[in-house]
């Protein structure tokens, strides 16, 4: 099902495959280190949205953070976007998106989704910047991202990051052979 693996300790301490599916994530121009919050502060939904699009906007990749926030926001309350696992992939396409960008969130003390669907805390974020002009394939990284987290080692290995660093690492160590094609390292 995944293109690349990397072997990385399960929770057990045994190896266990984790695989990453290179062709969804064709539409991306990279995952940035940039957009990776090892600790997020808020505890509730917007706040913590919020402190993930601000990273969208200073990346470049948002050019209007509180019009884009308003349209995830209100995409959210048509249908939360929180899967089990405490895993939550908020998304909107916006004509304040210039490009396709994701910007990843942890949160160790959990944030507050108001989800009727899951109501354990997400301590897992995704958010997807969406362009609305031109065809911006992002159905197929939504998918790829969430065949990750269905993963428990991934799971596991990305809530132990502290650090932007360290989440891009790991991200990376889930696919070495497309590093250069998929991440943005700005170290």
């Amino acid at each position: 099902m995944f293109g690349e693996v990397s072997s990385v300790e399960s929770v057990q301490g045994e190896p266990e495959q984790v695989g990453l599916n290179t062709d969804a994530f064709g539409a991306l121009d990279g995952f940035d280190e940039e957009l990776m919050v090892a600790d997020l502060q808020s505890q509730d939904r917007m706040g913590a949205i919020k402190e993930l699009v601000d990273r969208l906007h200073d990346g470049g990749y948002v050019t209007d953070s509180l019009a884009f926030l308003q349209s995830v926001l209100d995409r959210e309350d048509l249908e939360s976007t929180v899967l089990e696992n405490g895993v939550a992939f908020p998304h909107a396409r916006s004509r304040s998106a210039r490009k396709l960008g994701v910007a990843f969130g942890i949160s160790q003390s959990g944030v507050d989704f108001h989800s009727e669907y899951c109501v354990e805390p997400v301590r897992a974020i995704c958010l997807l910047a969406v362009p609305t002009v031109g065809e911006s394939g992002y159905l197929p990284v939504l998918g790829g991202l969430a065949g990750l987290f269905q993963q428990l080692s991934f799971r596991k290995g990305l809530m132990a990051c502290r650090t932007p660093e360290a989440m891009y690492s790991f991200l990376s160590d889930c696919a070495p052979s497309v590093q250069s094609d998929v991440f943005v390292h700005r170290g």
